[in-house]
This record gives structure tokens, sequence and C-alpha cells, in this order.
């Protein structure tokens, strides 16, 4: 495979910016007029050195075991750069190869920008859904440059891409374009690449070495594929670079392929679910688990729970699939520096590379780089101003924040028939100040039918969110069942969309049990499966699961943290 810096005159300007090219130091060399270099290609580059020169800026990837290359003009005036990690080590050997160009449009054979594309990662799909304008491009030109009000998806949110190419054990050129980046706040933008399992680049900070405002293009030449899938890789750290559109060129024939439509799933009026027999159950002298937060990082389910011994406390656990669910170590967050976060609600904050866990008693979140290490998590903070005033038998309950472009939201309850929320920008993220009451429901004792554990996603592929909240029948305590609602924003209007007892989101009138085993009473807190796991929040509607906790039996000290919660799995039934 070799890795070549694109000719900038061959690419319209994009939006008015200049276009760079970046250059991968790899078995060939890069020109811009002409590059010398070879480097050892078993090592994956690290470390980027900007070379100036007359015209166009260029960007040299090297490993950090080698020093960036010496660049020619096309006037012959050597250019400098500097490799600040391998300064002392000798030059690389010479060696000339031509600048890699765009083939015809004839040999194009798949080329998507906006929202043409599936971006998958651990099993999981990602569409384009968060730009309005998708579809294919209307030309060759513009499946290479893209558009900059349509992208694929914000670098920080990337996963893995695979075609079906049309020749197996043949070669193809591959050209990313990605849209200027810009800077929001300060600090790197750490950017990484892979195409068909080799990498581009690793940890390149894009931000500091190709500018702001700037467009480029890679240009991957002599990509052998030998298995009919090219795979392409892609992720960040934070915002920074958006890949607006790439385009597949074949060196051994094929045609132009129509991508795939995105599949797309409306949400029912009436949904049914099928539940699992229990996947988690208590250990130890627990009673039960319950309020289940779950996140899918790294090819695991990471699962946060309240478990009750007499007192409120919680516990960890990750596995890999459901079969490993009930053997999976519950790891005790007592005693940690964290200590016990009651009713969590854990997702990881992009801009500030951090996962959250935001839970109650007290009121606070915790921060943590590593989601599987139950010592790392930092103390407490409260992140709350101004909220709603005390009364007795009010306490402030289930925190559930969710995000969009622009503001984070957290939503609570009081067990008041009241639905809270507090709004900040997401500068500000996690300080909230003051509050407002996103709807509310008095009937029977004012509080059964808008109780708690309320459930805010972003459904993938459309404009819209889905909200849901925990209520139980009147008279009595249960059993307990999801209303929900829908909205174009997180500010609302919300509309009913599966609302009543009869017709719930989830509850016993809709949930069919295994044969033999209703084994629970209720549909109670839980969490959809994501199909991300960032501040977006965001749900497949083609794939619906929810964890939840079910009631199995009677309480085993006679109060309601007697219970003997368990957690099961509800999948929509198509």
């Amino acid at each position: 495979m070799k890795w070549m810096l694109n000719d900038p005159s061959a690419f319209r300007s994009f939006s008015g910016s200049a276009v760079t090219s970046l250059c991968i130091l790899l078995a060939s060399g890069c020109t811009g007029g002409e590059v010398s270099s070879s480097v050892d290609s078993s090592q994956a580059p690290s470390s980027a050195a900007v070379v100036s020169s007359s015209s166009e800026a260029s960007i040299a990837v090297s490993s950090s075991s080698v020093v960036s290359s010496a660049v020619m003009s096309s006037s012959e005036e050597a250019l400098s750069s500097h490799s600040s990690e391998a300064s002392s080590e000798p030059p690389l050997s010479s060696s000339s190869s031509s600048v890699a160009s765009v083939p015809d449009a004839s040999q194009l054979v798949y080329a998507v920008n906006a929202g043409g594309a599936q971006l998958t990662a651990g099993g999981v799909t990602y569409h384009a859904d968060r730009f309005a304008d998708g579809g294919m491009p209307n030309s060759t030109a513009d499946a290479i440059a893209g558009t900059t009000d349509d992208a694929l998806y914000q670098s920080e949110r990337y996963g893995q891409y695979a075609y079906q190419v049309p020749v197996t054990d043949a070669t193809y050129t591959v050209v990313l374009h990605f849209n200027e980046m810009y800077q929001e706040a300060e600090g790197s933008r750490y950017f990484s690449a892979t195409l068909e399992g080799q990498q581009l680049f690793t940890a390149l900070d894009l931000f500091a070495e190709v500018g702001h405002d700037v467009a480029f293009d890679l240009i991957v030449p002599d990509v052998a594929v030998n298995d009919g899938n090219l795979t392409i890789s892609l992720a960040a750290s934070l915002d920074n670079a958006t890949l607006s559109g790439f385009a597949i060129y074949s060196s051994d024939g094929g045609q132009f392929v129509e991508p795939p439509e995105p599949e797309t799933c409306e949400l029912p009026s009436r949904f049914e679910w099928e539940a699992s027999a229990p996947l988690i159950s208590p250990r130890g002298n627990n009673y039960g688990i319950k309020d289940p937060s779950i996140v899918q990082s790294d090819g695991l389910f990471h699962v946060f729970a309240t478990v009750n011994d007499g007192d409120w406390r919680s516990v960890y656990l990750n596995f890999a699939d459901w079969a490993q669910a009930s053997s999976a170590a519950q790891q005790p967050m007592s005693g940690t520096r964290g200590g016990n976060t009651v009713a969590p609600q854990v997702f990881y904050y992009r801009p500030h590379n951090l996962w959250y866990n935001f839970t109650q008693w007290p009121r606070g979140y915790n921060t943590t780089t590593d989601i599987s290490d139950v010592n790392s998590w930092t103390s407490r903070v409260d992140f709350l101003r101004n909220g709603p005033p005390s009364e007795p038998n009010k306490p402030e309950l289930d925190y559930w924040n969710i995000c969009d472009d622009t503001h984070c939201h957290v939503f609570f309850s009081r067990d008041d028939g009241v639905l809270y929320k507090s709004k900040t920008t997401r500068a500000n993220f996690p300080n909230f100040d003051g509050y407002e009451i996103v709807m509310e429901d008095h009937r029977g004792n004012g509080a059964s039918f808008l109780f708690e554990a309320a459930n805010v996603y972003k459904v993938d592929g459309q404009d819209l969110y889905l909200l849901l909240v925990e209520a139980y029948r009147t008279p009595g305590y249960g059993p307990r069942y999801f209303r929900s609602w829908t909205a174009p924003t997180l500010d609302g209007p919300w509309t009913a969309l599966a609302d009543t007892e009869e017709n719930p989101f989830a509850g016993e009138a809709n949930v069919t049990w295994p044969a033999g085993n209703k084994w629970a009473t209720g549909i109670s807190h839980g969490e959809m499966i994501r199909s991300g796991y960032d501040e977006y929040m965001t749900i497949d509607p083609c794939n619906m699961q929810y964890l939840f906790q079910g009631d199995s039996g009677e309480s085993l000290d006679g109060s309601y943290g007697g219970e003997p919660y368990k957690l099961g799995l509800l999948k929509l039934r198509n």
C-alpha cells in the first residue's frame, strides 16, 4: 500500500479556505513537487512535522524513531522541517516518487458524502443522523470535495466503515476529504486514521499541524483488498476535523455502485416487547439490584447499578455479551474515592475526554478516564445551583443528562408529579444554575402518573427526542410502567406517544415473558441500550432494547429497600 500527498491544484478549494494535503511517509515518498524519503513501514506513524513552502503547506507524518524528511519544492529549493521527538537522528535516504493523483472518473466505484455512509463500531451501526441534507453527491467532484454544510460525522464519533468492493484480489485508490477544522476550546485535538488495517497516522494533532479553517484531502493509492471489504477506521479525542466525503477508485475494473440506503425506522405508536429471563441478580447480602445505567465501549457492556443490603449502595460490572452478564463480578463502589453512586447515569463527555457519573444522595457527579476501574473515579462534586426549593418528602431523584450541539440538559424528579430540568451551555457543562418545569401531572395522588426515572434519548436518523418517565397504577403502588413523549428539540414541545397504562411505552400491557416464567411484576427504572456512549444519548430505532429492573417478589425485610429487584432485557418485537 502506498500513501501519498495529493496535488492541491487537482481539487477545488473548500468554502474559500486553502486545501492542505496530508503526506504519509511509509514505504513510498511524497512530493510537492517531489519528496525524498524512505521509512520503515513496520512502524506506525505517530508524530508530525509541518513543512513550509512557497504556496501550499504539507504535513509529513513519520514514526517517532525517524526524523522528518527533507522536502524539495518544484524550484529545487530545500525547505526545512523539524521533528521534536527525533531531531538527532540521521537524515532519511532519498528516493523519488510522483505525486499521487485522483484516478479518472471512469474508475470510480463508490463515493459518499453527508448521509450516505453507515459507520460501525463494536457491532453498532452509526448513521449520519446529525446532518439534515444527506445523500449521494451529484458528481465525482462533489464526491471528492464534499460540502461545507453536510458531513459524514464529527470525527470524534467515528467508528469503522466497511464497503464491499466489486472486485476481490484487486487494488484501489481511496480519497478522504476532511472539512476545515475549527477550535472551540484550548488544547490539542488528536486524530487517528486506519485503512485496511494499516495505520495512516496515530494521535496526530490536526489543528496544530494543519491549521485553522483548512480543508485537505488524503489520497491513498495502491490499497490491496483481498477479502472483498475495504475498511476505513477513524477516531479522535475531540471535535476537530470532519470527514465530509470519500471516494474509492478501482485499478482493476468495476463500475460505480450506489451506496446502500441507511436503514431507518419510525418509532411506533404502540410498542410490543419480549422480556428475557433475569440476566443480573443480586449477590451476597444484597436484597436486590436496580437503577441500571449501561454503556457499550471497547467491546464491553459496562453496567452501574444500585444495590441494597439494608443501606443504599452501588456496584459496577462489565461483560462482552449477555450470556456472561449473570456471572460477571459485581464490584462494590463502597470504600472507593468516588463512593456509592445511587441511581447512576454514566456517559462519556467528548469535549472533556472524561466519563461522567451523575448520581443522587448526595447530588453530584464523578469523573474518570477509565470506566472499568472502580477506584479511578474522582470525589463527588455538586453540579446544580438554585434548584427547586427544598420541601419535606420531595427529594431530588434520578438525574439524567443529554446534550445537543449547543446545550446540555439535566432532567430530574422529586416524586411530586412534576418533571424538572436545568440547562447549561456545553462550554459551561457540568455546571447548572436554575431550573424549569418540563411537565406535570397531578392526577391520582399527585405523583403516580409522572413518578420518576426519566430517560431522554436522541433518535438516530431523525430530528426527534424520546422522553420516558416511570409511572405506577393507582390506587396502590404498582405495578410500574413507562409513559413516553416525543419532541423535535430538548426544549419541547413534548407530544404524547404511548403514555397510558393500557398503551404504555413498556409495562404489563405490552410485555411478553419467557414461556412459563413471568419472573417480575411491572417494568421499572432502567435504560435503553444506546447506539453510542457519549453525551448525545443516541438510540437506534431499528434495534430497540431496554435494560430494566423487575420486582421479582415480596420484600425480604418488609421495606422498599428489601424488594428483590433483578435486571432483565426488553427487546422490541417487529
